[in-house]
């Protein structure tokens, strides 16, 4: 009879679409984050249910041929990277096969349909926006500022962000600089009370501009000390306060939103043609492989048939500036 907290060793065998490791206990799917196919791991039960069970890993007792090193050293912890302890090459081999597989639900294929999936030779520093949340560690009023744990509000403090580039990090080091010296108070969801919120950066590769979007629950008595500290990013150009006081509401950027430095928006390229982003325009995240990904669909679109075509949802424009 399994019972919750009850400490078991068992064999990985598959992986869910998130990316937990899977294995059959008693009949049931058990889910266990941060193990793959092929671990021996000793976990915790922490949630039973009827067909399907949830627990925590305590160690990997032998490790699967596909386990690495993961480079962030909260990376367990955050619910931003799921999969940093799994290798490169099993990684896009688990989501080409996840793809295939989803789309036989729908359609009739089989694997040599679908072509490999493009990656990066650096998996590193690709992103080009990041959004985190506040927290304080009271005992000793230390600012946390990260992304939340997984399947909660939790913040996992994240003094080093590995897929950021580093004058990303420069701007969250200036910001805890900041609030050393002018601490602030920060939003409770339960109360709907207290100023820090959310932090958005935004950042482009090919010109180095940089944007901030700080998002409140109620205003600061001053921002000048603030725009101070993050005007010592050399290229820092925007810096916006937006005010999201709805504690029900995971919204991150609220619909008030109020340039009070710099430029209204941060010029970036993509396969050569100038753009311009604002706090509310959508972006590919990896900076590194939009590029390929825009040419790669223009190629296939002009290569297939020459017919006009609707691009809908089309966000900025630029795939649609691409294929013209």
């Amino acid at each position: 009879m399994l019972k919750k907290n009850q400490i078991i060793v068992i064999t990985i065998t598959d992986q869910g679409k998130s990316g937990d490791g899977l294995a059959q206990l008693d009949g049931r799917i058990l889910y266990i984050p941060n193990t793959l196919p092929g671990d021996l791991v000793r976990c915790q039960l922490i949630k039973l249910e009827k067909r399907r069970c949830f627990a925590r890993l305590l160690d990997v007792l032998t490790p699967s041929i596909h386990r690495v090193e993961p480079k962030c050293r909260v990376a367990h912890q955050c619910g931003g990277c799921q999969m940093q302890h799994q290798s490169q090459e099993s990684q896009l081999r688990f989501k080409q096969e996840f793809i295939l597989s989803r789309l036989q639900c729908f359609i009739p294929l089989d694997a040599s349909t679908i072509r490999p999936i493009i990656s990066h030779p650096n998996s590193w520093e690709f992103r080009n926006k990041m959004q985190f949340s506040f927290s304080l560690d009271a005992p000793n009023n230390y600012l946390k500022i990260g992304l939340y744990a997984s399947r909660s509000h939790r913040v996992v403090d994240t003094p080093y962000c590995p897929i950021m580039p580093p004058i990303m990090n420069d701007v969250l080091s200036q910001f805890r600089l900041y609030f050393k010296q002018y601490p602030q108070s920060i939003f409770n969801e339960l109360t709907g009370k207290g100023a820090l919120r959310h932090f958005t950066i935004r950042y482009s590769h090919s010109t180095q501009d940089v944007m901030v979007i700080l998002t409140v629950g109620e205003p600061l008595p001053d921002y000048t000390p603030m725009v101070t500290a993050l005007r010592q990013i050399p290229t820092m150009r925007s810096i916006y306060i937006s005010q999201q006081d709805n504690p029900s509401s995971d919204q991150v950027i609220g619909e008030d939103l109020c340039l009070i430095w710099g430029q209204p928006s941060i010029k970036d390229h993509i396969l050569s043609i100038p753009c311009q982003l604002s706090p509310r325009s959508f972006m590919q995240s990896n900076s590194k492989l939009v590029d390929t990904l825009y040419q790669t669909f223009s190629d296939l679109i002009i290569d297939s048939d020459p017919a006009p075509i609707l691009d809908l949802y089309c966000g900025t424009g630029l795939l649609t500036i691409a294929c013209a």
